[in-house]
């Protein structure tokens, strides 16, 4: 079948691919309710009478909402063509849960084609031994009828002096209905098939025989199916086409081939990390805990060799960020400003820092004691401010350092050393001669 749809009338569809209509709303407030989406639907004249054509809508935003129950519609429709226009119609129309209310309801139309008024109309209706008789009660009709119940199942409903117009006279008028609803039993097997027809008469001809309505029994009641899932902060899920960007529990309702309504239930978790970075004296430190950690030079966007623990100590100045493991999710910070100029001098009277050049070994030896940190960075550069040697310090677990700097090559004269720990950012200076 062909299935032609007007654009939404605001802003037309944003995306068609085959029979998917996608609309990017921006503000439903502006939409109207019964007018905004118009879809006219031309049926292929080969389509089979009383097939069913399906139509499903998806509503998703990655906003949060109240309530996500209400973001999925399947509505189909019944192909029917035209004949004899005195027809009789079930609600629901092919099939009958038994796990519902049970109700099923009966339109019965007629029409007078012929050349003349009927005076005289009555209708009967046989109904099925599958349905409560006892339950019978008439909804509404076109015109007044008299309505007589049989202990046999045997409905007539009489119209005397309805004086229904020929179509020829007056089309408009020349119509009627009768509609009623009544329940089936409760001990009814699955798979049986309850039928029902009427016979229309039209003063004293022959009965119009309706077509035959007919509603397979069935029982939807199905346990829900349980997805369990998880996505990482700021990711989503989908399902059926909708997607979902917050923790909770959510229920989809779809329509199986027998008219049921499956129930998916999505049980989501989102992973979420605090990953935010601070900064203690020389130190960057993220909030996060995780399975791993990467540092990132905001700069260049590149990992830093060897920066994989959950601080860092910069060696200059500049913007740097940090990538956190969690499961398998990564969320990377936003990049935080770290600046040599201002951080702590020697924090203590008591710490004592020496340095000495050994002209046998060539060597330049660097001695602290009582240092308050327990890592840090050792560095040595010319009074320009080049670095020409550094190194990361870990486990200064005794507050003392000793280490030795090799000064082969380095021309002699003045060199500033600098030592910062999380607690200390000691200067000094040494003499190669």
């Amino acid at each position: 079948m062909f299935l032609y749809f007007t654009s939404y009338r605001r802003t037309g569809a944003n995306s068609v691919i085959g029979n998917v209509l996608t609309y990017n709303v921006a503000d439903f407030g502006i939409l109207i309710y019964d007018s905004s989406f118009n879809f006219n639907i031309l049926v292929d004249t080969t389509a089979a009478l009383g097939s069913q054509i399906c139509i499903q809508v998806s509503i998703s935003t990655p906003s949060a909402e109240i309530n996500y129950n209400n973001n999925l519609l399947s509505q189909c429709f019944t192909v029917v063509g035209s004949f004899d226009p005195n027809d009789k119609t079930a609600f629901p129309s092919s099939t009958l849960d038994i796990s519902g209310d049970r109700w099923l309801r009966y339109l019965i139309r007629f029409q007078n084609t012929g050349t003349a008024s009927a005076e005289h109309i009555y209708i009967t209706d046989t109904l099925s031994a599958s349905l409560d008789w006892s339950t019978f009660n008439l909804l509404s009709s076109s015109h007044q009828p008299h309505t007589q119940v049989y202990n046999d199942g045997l409905i007539k409903f009489s119209f005397p002096n309805i004086h229904l117009p020929d179509s020829n006279t007056n089309e408009p008028a020349s119509h009627g209905y009768v509609q009623y609803k009544i329940r089936a039993k409760d001990s009814l097997a699955i798979g049986i098939t309850i039928e029902n027809s009427a016979n229309i008469f039209f003063d004293f001809n022959a009965p119009a025989i309706t077509n035959t309505t007919s509603n397979a029994v069935i029982n939807c009641s199905i346990p829900p199916t349980i997805i369990t899932a998880s996505i990482c902060n700021g990711e989503a899920y989908s399902l059926n086409g909708l997607l979902y960007f917050n923790e909770g529990i959510y229920q989809q309702k779809l329509l199986t081939s027998v008219g049921c309504d499956s129930i998916i239930e999505l049980q989501l978790t989102v992973n979420s990390i605090n990953n935010t970075v601070s900064q203690s004296s020389a130190i960057l430190q993220t909030t996060a805990s995780g399975s791993g950690y990467q540092w990132i030079d905001c700069a260049t966007n590149t990992a830093i060799t060897g920066a994989t623990n959950s601080t860092y100590q910069p060696t200059q100045s500049g913007d740097y960020a940090v990538a956190v493991t969690y499961g398998n999710c990564i969320d990377t910070s936003s990049c935080f400003t770290f600046s040599m100029v201002g951080l702590p001098s020697s924090i203590g009277a008591d710490v004592i820092f020496q340095t000495r050049y050994n002209s046998n070994s060539d060597q330049i030896h660097i001695h602290a004691e009582k240092l308050k940190g327990n890592k840090g960075l050792l560095r040595l550069m010319d009074i320009s401010g080049r670095i020409i040697f550094q190194k990361q310090i870990e486990n200064i677990a005794t507050g003392n350092l000793d280490v030795e700097i090799p000064a082969k090559g380095m021309n002699a004269g003045i060199y500033l050393v600098n030592l910062i720990t999380e607690l200390d950012n000691i200067p000094g200076k040494v003499v190669k001669y």
